[in-house]
């Protein structure tokens, strides 16, 4: 996934890169659901493009 955080750590946006159609909806709800911490530049939060990957185990 390939995500904005904002300056205040929210997520702005978000958008799929790859992986099963079937797995999508959840990876994206993961990642909204998230708490960030906002990137710093020189102590002064900033908004940041970054890549997010979410990994899936089946079974236990």
């Amino acid at each position: 996934m390939e995500a904005t955080i904002s300056r205040t750590g929210m997520i702005e946006s978000l958008h799929v890169v790859s992986g099963p159609a079937m797995l999508q909806p959840a990876a994206i709800d993961a990642i909204r659901t998230a708490r960030y911490q906002p990137y710093r530049l020189n102590g002064i939060p900033t908004e940041v493009q970054t890549t997010i990957s979410v990994n899936f185990r089946l079974g236990s």
